[in-house]
């Protein structure tokens, strides 16, 4: 049975009321700010990848690199309990729009370069 239907058929008990709160909490903290920590790790690489690889203007993954650093504080601060304002991950929301749109209008660079051989 669900703690939700447990409380509302036993006469709504503090214990299952804890339990309900607990639960809430650990999905907000799980489902936010530790998928954040391990984007900002992850993202690190790729947009390492991408200015190395150069499929991007290196311009794109130099604005990646750059934002994702105040996200990855961020996040830090906020696992260790302070409260952080929205405007630090604000940089780097525009970015993935503008990889997006760039990906759609230009496309990507062949890389490596093709060769032009007969078929």
């Amino acid at each position: 049975m669900l703690i939700s239907q447990e409380f509302v058929g036993t006469g709504q008990p503090a214990n299952l009321l804890f339990m309900g709160n607990m639960a809430l909490n650990t999905m907000d903290f799980m489902g936010g700010t530790l998928h954040m920590l391990a984007f900002c790790f992850g993202a690190f690489l790729f947009y390492f990848l991408i200015y190395k690889s150069r499929i991007l203007p290196r311009i794109f993954s130099l604005w990646g690199l750059i934002t994702l650093f105040p996200c990855l504080f961020g996040t830090i601060f906020t696992l260790l309990g302070f409260q952080i304002p929205f405007l630090i991950y604000l940089p780097y929301a525009p970015f993935e729009l503008a990889v997006g749109i760039w990906f759609l209008i230009k496309g990507e660079r062949e890389y490596p370069p093709v060769l032009n051989e007969a078929i």
